[in-house]
């Protein structure tokens, strides 16, 4: 194999030296890589970490009128790799659904979790305690409603804050207001005209 190479390249050295053309070389371009699969994504749900799981539940189960879909433990030293829990922590996780009919049909909306967690270790003191405006890294939650005026007069029996009341969007298309959840979260509430 070493000989050979050494051939060639006399070969070449010798036609250069004579005034030879260099032999041609190939612009064939590499193969292209193999394309990717294309990127997907879509969000499953949105998850609140939450020491308050009944209050939870009472805004988006009992007023809001989501369905519980799941409702699970989990192990405390499992989720400690992902949530500043001890393993003396009671870690339950709790998925709920929105479903509404609409003309035209039903719709079954975006899911909302709560990863709820009882821990002797990191007391509810934790916990925001000042609603507030929306700030860098909040989320404001959209939920398309029916009877916007008596799931207003539900929240406001239970207590929740508002950040305004119902009133006709810019569009004029909808009601919209807006109300915290029991995590400080914001909560857009909308019905169309």
């Amino acid at each position: 194999m070493h000989a050979t190479i050494l051939l060639t390249m006399l070969v070449l050295a010798a036609g250069f030296a004579c005034g030879a053309e260099p032999p041609a070389v190939s612009t064939a371009p590499f193969p292209a890589p193999a394309p990717e699969k294309p990127t997907q994504s879509i969000l499953l749900r949105a998850v609140s970490v939450t020491y308050d799981i009944d209050r939870s539940l009472l805004f988006y189960r009992n007023i809001l009128g989501q369905e519980v879909v799941e409702d699970a433990q989990l192990n405390p030293e499992r989720a400690a790799t992902w949530l500043d829990v001890s393993p003396q922590a009671k870690v339950r996780f709790v998925v709920l659904r929105g479903k509404a009919e609409y003309p035209g049909g039903p719709i079954t909306g975006g899911r909302i979790a709560f990863i709820a967690i009882d821990d002797p270790a990191h007391p509810r003191g934790s916990v925001k305690t000042a609603n507030h405006r929306g700030i860098h890294g909040d989320m404001i939650l959209p939920h398309r409603v029916a009877n916007l005026d008596g799931i207003v007069r539900r929240l406001k029996e239970a207590g929740f804050e508002f950040l305004f009341e119902p009133r006709v969007t810019p569009t004029g298309l909808s009601r919209n207001c807006m109300v915290y959840d029991p995590n400080g979260h914001i909560v857009e509430l909308f019905e169309l005209k």
